[in-house]
């Protein structure tokens, strides 16, 4: 593969490409065919009380685009907070009906992706339950959303 301009040195050398300039064949990653849409989970504390926020609470997706949770943990929650479950009711617009997540260490963002919106789900409506828990597997904190397929 050829060097992209932005990478070769001044004395001939190449550096190596980043990701973003390597081509990339539709057979090997066809994921990169998918649009998706994030969800923002943000778990906060104030005055002591665990609080759950969803951004956007109501999605709108066509088929075949993908949903991703982006996890975001605000002040000091990440060391009390230890998993997320995000469930979705008896219809559900992807193959798996729950997501759950451990909270990685230290404070750090991390993402789920759930998969491809499948087509049986369109012109539906699927509501879904975010809750957290604590060390001894207790409910803290719950929110809810919902997906509309287009």
């Amino acid at each position: 593969m050829p060097v992209p301009e932005r990478a070769a040195h001044a004395d001939g050398s190449a550096a190596p490409p980043a990701s973003a300039d390597r081509e990339h064949e539709e057979s090997v990653h066809p994921s990169l065919e998918i649009r998706t849409h994030t969800i923002r989970i943000e778990v906060l504390s104030d005055d002591g009380e665990i609080r759950l926020l969803v951004r956007p609470p109501q999605l709108e997706v066509a088929v075949d685009d993908g949903v991703e949770w982006d996890f975001r943990y605000h002040h000091g929650t990440d060391v009390i907070v230890k998993n997320v479950l995000i469930e979705f009711g008896r219809k559900k617009p992807v193959a798996k009906s729950k997501f759950s997540s451990k909270v990685p260490r230290g404070y750090r963002p991390h993402r789920h992706f759930t998969g491809q919106i499948r087509s049986s789900a369109a012109g539906s409506k699927f509501d879904y339950s975010v809750q957290v828990f604590d060390a001894g597997k207790r409910a803290v904190a719950s929110a809810k959303g919902s997906i509309a397929v287009t």
